[in-house]
């Protein structure tokens, strides 16, 4: 049950505290502890919501009340590849059709949920023999500027190369220029696990807004979300290519100032409750919200190369996925059963709204 709706203008908004870049709110980081401390104490479970502004409008909404995902509204697989290029991040691969095999589902729609599984399933690669929407990326593997991953896949071309963990992942079939785009979900309870949910640029990325990059690490249950924020270019297509660096905001790291030792916010119980995530991208800035309150703010000059003239920025489409850190080594520890039953990320509803 809702027990309080917030909204995201005037007085109501709770602990509203500005933030462009890496200033050191501490006040804001101890506000938003306190917060989740609360509802420990309080024992409070309870789904809390902030509202979009008046004015805006629902375009788009999921609450996957069928059996089956709404292929309308979705797409399975990430649409870059079914994998990433390094080889440093196979901690995972996401397939295209959602299944491992074909009675092994990690993308399945009941009981009002989407649930994304991640699932001990190997799979090997070759680079010679790839399928999909992998069969375009030869090139691209072989040619990768770092040499020793490029050996990594000369070599896949007699040996190949296996991935442990297969996982669940969607990408909206729409997209859109500014809005409110919010996610109600509850995280995976297990070790090493990567939830991610994120706006990404249908053209060219960067751009990346990522609401939620969390990375339980050595611990099954602490949810630690940390947004960030990508920007400039890593690719030719982009019109920024040859002028802009890529560049990155990670909230997380503001609060001591210390690269290698962040404090991050605990969200309470976050793999036992749901929890509203979202997104508010207008021409002024990029607000962050996390279990109704606002985690981040950055202005419009703050992310200069979002906002480049000469950009426009891209259209974006929603994507949401459940893989094992990307860090994958085989000495890592990943959890204490395989093949990962606690592992599902469930989300209860998808909504886009526009002025």
């Amino acid at each position: 049950m809702i027990l309080e709706t917030k909204y995201a203008s005037g007085k109501n908004t709770v602990r509203y505290k500005k933030n462009t870049g890496y200033s050191n709110h501490r006040e804001l980081f101890d506000d938003l502890k306190d917060f989740q401390q609360q509802r420990d104490d309080n024992n409070d479970y309870s789904l809390q919501v902030v509202s979009p502004p008046a004015g805006y409008n629902l375009v788009f909404e999921d609450t996957f009340s069928g059996n089956s995902l709404d292929l309308n509204k979705w797409k399975m697989g990430l649409p870059f590849g079914s994998f990433y290029t390094d080889p440093d991040e196979h901690g995972f691969y996401f397939p295209e059709d959602g299944k491992l095999d074909p009675n092994t589902k990690v993308v399945s729609v009941n009981g009002g949920r989407l649930n994304l599984d991640c699932t001990w399933y190997p799979k090997t690669y070759n680079v010679d023999h790839l399928t999909g929407i992998d069969q375009e990326r030869k090139q691209e593997l072989l040619s990768n500027c770092n040499p020793n991953i490029a050996q990594v896949y000369k070599k896949s071309q007699y040996d190949g190369f296996t991935i442990n963990y297969g996982g669940g992942a969607v990408h909206s079939t729409d997209s859109w220029h500014y809005g409110w785009f919010e996610a109600i979900i509850k995280c995976p309870a297990n070790k090493h696990m990567w939830t991610h949910l994120g706006l990404h640029g249908v053209d060219f990325a960067p751009p990346e807004i990522h609401i939620v990059d969390h990375k339980s690490l050595d611990s099954a249950t602490i949810i630690q979300p940390l947004p960030n924020i990508f920007h400039g270019a890593v690719s030719p297509f982009s019109p920024q290519w040859g002028t802009e660096q890529l560049g990155w905001f990670a909230p997380n790291l503001e609060y001591t100032m210390h690269l290698f030792k962040p404090k991050r916010m605990n969200l309470f119980a976050g793999p036992d409750r749901l929890v509203q995530y979202v997104c508010h991208w207008t021409p002024y800035g990029i607000a962050i919200y996390y279990d109704s309150i606002l985690y981040r703010y950055y202005t419009a000059e703050a992310l200069n190369s979002l906002y480049n003239n000469n950009l426009n920025f891209t259209n974006v489409y929603f994507q949401i996925a459940n893989g094992v850190t990307d860090c994958y080594s085989e000495g890592n520890n990943f959890g204490d059963d395989h093949p990962y039953q606690t592992a599902r990320l469930e989300v209860d509803s998808v909504r886009v709204f526009q002025q």
